[in-house]
């Protein structure tokens, strides 16, 4: 029980760091036609999840140096996303009100946080 608490804090910890581009993600798919099939994935990923659980979860171990270099990676991705912000808008989006690249990093940094978070609680 103890490890489901821990990785609820991670993930909420996680959603506080990542809050500004996963708000803007929101705002983008809400907002466009074109990116509105992206609120489907997370749920289409938890029912497989969901249908797959038994195999996913049957055999795991606590890997926590490798779940922390994971979630670590992510972090630093989101962080060089931050620093290379106006230099990740290509010029085909120049017109764009979100830099698209931008949030391509910054949403790979978020998914390596959730990947970590679940490697180093899982035991």
């Amino acid at each position: 029980m103890l490890n489901h608490i821990v990785f609820v804090l991670c993930l909420l910890v996680g959603g506080g760091i990542y809050f500004p581009p996963l708000n803007a993600l929101t705002a983008l798919t809400l907002a466009s036609e074109l990116y509105s099939h992206m609120s489907l994935i997370p749920i289409v990923s938890l029912f497989l999840l969901w249908q797959k659980r038994e195999a996913i979860f049957g055999e795991t171990r606590r890997a926590i140096l490798p779940g922390a270099a994971i979630a670590a990676a992510g972090l630093a991705a989101y962080a060089l996303a931050t620093v290379f912000k106006g230099q990740l808008n290509t010029a085909a989006l120049q017109d764009a009100e979100m830099a698209n690249d931008y949030l391509t990093v910054c949403m790979a940094g978020f998914v390596a946080w959730v990947i970590g978070s679940l490697a180093s609680w899982r035991g």
